[in-house]
């Protein structure tokens, strides 16, 4: 006779596991690292996964391991097929409405309206001081971009965290 147990038997269900919903990367080694972690997961091979990510095999496997001289958009073009996605945080981020809706964007012919995704929080401070330029300059100001953008105005999809502080 097997011994009997008190521990309630589950049906075909496994314990659920605290699992990460964002990850801080601070160099192109980390980055590599997780996305080696994502095409596992997927239980694909670097030739498989570059395939499936539309870019070269060499691209795909300098990107595991570290290389700091990547194409950006190549980056996030594999980021997006193994389900990843890159985002800006950090108090340098707590961008308003407004201004993300008035950031200027270049766009080829026939492309369509930018629309921005960000998680929008009362809580969170402005970023810093803004510190007037005192002497004069020709010419556009750096980060300043061809007036023909100016006058865009981009959509943005807010989702809204509220941090709720518990009752001392």
């Amino acid at each position: 006779m097997e011994p009997t147990t008190n521990t309630p038997k589950r049906r075909g269900r496994t314990p659920k596991v605290a699992r990460s919903k964002r990850v801080t990367i601070r160099s192109a080694r980390e980055l590599g690292a997780l996305v080696r972690l994502a095409r596992l997961r997927l239980d694909m091979t670097q030739t498989e996964a570059a395939i499936c990510c539309g870019v070269g095999r060499r691209f795909y496997i300098e990107l595991e391991n570290g290389k700091t001289t990547l194409q950006l958009d190549k980056v996030l073009t594999v980021l997006d097929a193994l389900g990843l996605n890159l985002a800006l945080g950090g108090p340098a981020a707590a961008f308003t409405v407004e201004e993300l809706s008035t950031a200027c964007l270049k766009r080829e012919p026939g492309e369509p309206e930018h629309v921005w995704e960000a998680e929008m929080s009362k809580s969170v401070e402005k970023p810093f001081k803004v510190v007037k330029e005192t002497k004069p300059r020709r010419g556009r100001k750096n980060g300043q971009m061809e007036k023909k953008y100016a006058h865009e105005v981009n959509a943005v999809k807010v989702e809204t965290v509220e941090v709720v502080k518990p009752k001392a």
